[in-house]
């Protein structure tokens, strides 16, 4: 076995060693619980958004406490 070859076979037996003889199961001891919250945030630029869409994206803000527009001079921030 030449030198180089040696070397590979060390280092696999060592990763060996360190993956399976060292490996553990780990169980958390208590439950974890709660609730999720998704968050979609979508920004368009003002001079690319028409003033119908403005209108009907403010609307649904309005309809729906969960939803926020945040319009500047640059872009309309819909979340």
């Amino acid at each position: 076995m030449s030198k180089n070859n040696k070397k590979i076979a060390f280092v696999i037996a060592i990763t060996f060693l360190f993956t399976f003889c060292f490996a553990s199961k780990v169980k958390a001891s208590d439950n974890i619980s709660g609730t999720v919250h998704n968050e979609m945030v979508a920004t368009f630029a003002k001079k690319d958004t028409s003033q119908k869409t403005l209108d009907s994206i403010k609307k649904i803000a309005h309809d729906d406490s969960n939803v926020n527009v945040l319009v500047s001079s640059v872009c309309v921030k819909f979340s």
